[in-house]
């Protein structure tokens, strides 16, 4: 069942990037993170970057943005 999940949110992911690829003109780059996040990546689908604290960075930016 993993597997299988896994696989399917990888085509999902690859099904995306290419409509997005289509509209845009160029292929977006892809960032993952999560739980579940390389086992997506090693799909055969997904080319994309892991970023195990993306959720903290995005909070840091703002957190910097923010008027004091």
């Amino acid at each position: 069942i993993v597997g299988g999940s896994v696989h399917a949110c990888a085509a999902l992911i690859s099904h995306a990037l290419s409509e997005a690829g289509r509209v845009l003109g160029e292929r977006p780059a892809l960032m993952l993170t999560g739980g579940a996040a390389r086992e997506v990546r090693r799909a055969d689908r997904v080319k994309g970057r892991v970023l195990d604290d993306l959720v903290l960075r995005g909070l840091a930016v703002l957190q910097r943005q923010r008027p004091r």
